[in-house]
């Protein structure tokens, strides 16, 4: 008889960059590895981000890591762990996500905007 180890979907998926969307609080909590990300392409660690939009495009949004001093900067929080947070309820109601669970989405270099893009629109990830 073989044994498998079982491990619960959030261990299997850690190593995706990802964000959590929660509808309730407003907020984008950005997973460990997305923010590794954002280090490595900014070049130092990310404390201030900018929220983007393109009006054009429904359920989607973009993070950009940014200085403190740069227009519409916003701190990221901390939570327990790498994970970090944004409060977004502006962003989110201009780009009409009105969900009012938790979800979890890819986050994507974009280098045309120079930022990380979340397309709310594709398939939840499972975390």
């Amino acid at each position: 008889m073989a044994l498998e180890i079982v491990e619960n979907e959030r261990a299997k998926n850690r190593d995706l960059p990802t964000v959590s969307v929660n509808g309730t609080l407003k907020r984008v909590l950005i997973n460990g590895r997305a923010m590794e990300i954002m280090a490595e392409r900014f070049g130092t660690e990310v404390s201030y981000v900018q929220l983007l939009r393109d009006p054009a495009i429904e359920r989607c949004m973009w993070i950009r890591p940014s200085t403190a001093e740069e227009r519409g900067a916003r701190s990221l929080g901390s939570t327990k762990g790498s994970t970090k947070l944004v409060a977004c309820a502006v962003v989110l109601r201009l780009i009409g996500y009105s969900e009012a669970k938790t979800a979890s989405f890819p986050i994507v270099y974009d280098p045309q905007n120079a930022a990380f893009k979340i397309d709310m629109s594709e398939k939840e990830v499972k975390t």
